[in-house]
């Protein structure tokens, strides 16, 4: 791969650039409950969250594609954080059938949303044990 100009060495900054397109996809669940809690400061919420929920969407899904990229390339692995590159697909595949699949409103909507939050509770406390083991 040197070859076609790609240095390996450069993947290690990968981990950090996935976990900043994480945080930041992520960050749309705590907005959404703030503004709940005080709708009369946001004017446009629903049209602002229509936007953001699409923002969510592409940057984790970029953040999907680094990680995989950094899980790949990276020095040090273990099985753990492979169980979190897992749950990592996993977590992008409920989330891409909730959106596309699954409408607002529909009663299969609730049990898929109860295990996107316990995957991503599982998620977060797998890829801080795998990365602390290593």
């Amino acid at each position: 791969m040197e070859s076609i100009g790609l240095n390996m060495g450069n993947w290690e900054m990968s981990g950090t650039l996935s976990a900043i397109l994480f945080i930041a996809a992520n960050a749309y669940y705590p907005a959404r409950v703030i503004a709940r809690n005080n709708v009369s400061t946001i004017v446009d919420s629903s049209l602002f969250f229509e936007n953001y929920l699409k923002i969510h969407i592409i940057l984790n899904l970029l953040g999907v594609l680094v990680a995989l990229f950094h899980g790949h390339f990276a020095d040090e692995n273990n099985i753990i954080l492979q169980i979190s590159l897992l749950l990592t697909l996993g977590l992008t595949v409920n989330g891409w059938l909730m959106y596309y699949s699954i409408p607002e409103g529909d009663e299969r909507r609730e049990p898929v949303i109860q295990l996107q939050r316990v995957m991503f509770i599982a998620w977060i406390l797998v890829l801080i044990i795998g990365h602390s083991t290593l």
